[in-house]
């Protein structure tokens, strides 16, 4: 398995495509279709390498999942992607340079995305190795 993926997309299959995307990449997918759903994942135990997340969504929709990511668990957002097809919106341009992290556009090309969200994952990893270096060298 190279990482764990959340995604959040309202548009089923596109949220279908991505599970079987990164799914067939080595990738541990879990797929939700509204922001709502993704907050009791965002808290549980699970820890994703990265988040995919569709800027336009009903509901709370990425600008209210991302304030309550930078709430309730700041270290993810880092691991955060932004997908949109809306670049010219006020709103999504304020989101996505409120949040300084990556953003693909629709419509994207396949080995962009997956390589955008790779580079995500392989910091994670990455950081995740230099910290248990650092304890294993401190108790060592």
């Amino acid at each position: 398995m190279i990482g764990t993926l959340l995604v959040v997309e309202d548009e089923e299959s596109i949220r279908l495509f991505y599970e079987r995307f990164f799914t067939s990449h080595g990738y541990q997918v879990r797929a939700v279709a509204r922001a709502e759903d993704a907050r009791p994942l965002i808290l549980s135990d699970s820890e994703f390498d990265a988040l995919l997340l569709d800027v336009r969504m009903p509901g709370i929709g990425a600008r209210g999942l991302w304030k309550f990511i930078v709430r309730y668990r700041p270290e993810y957002r880092t691991r955060t992607v932004f997908v949109t097809g809306d670049i010219l919106g006020e709103t999504t341009w304020d989101l996505l340079e409120e949040s300084g992290q990556p953003y693909i556009l629709k419509p994207f090309e396949n080995e962009a995305l997956l390589r955008q969200v790779g580079e995500v994952v392989e910091r994670v990893r990455r950081e995740r190795e230099a910290k248990e270096k650092g304890l294993g060298g401190a108790s060592a």
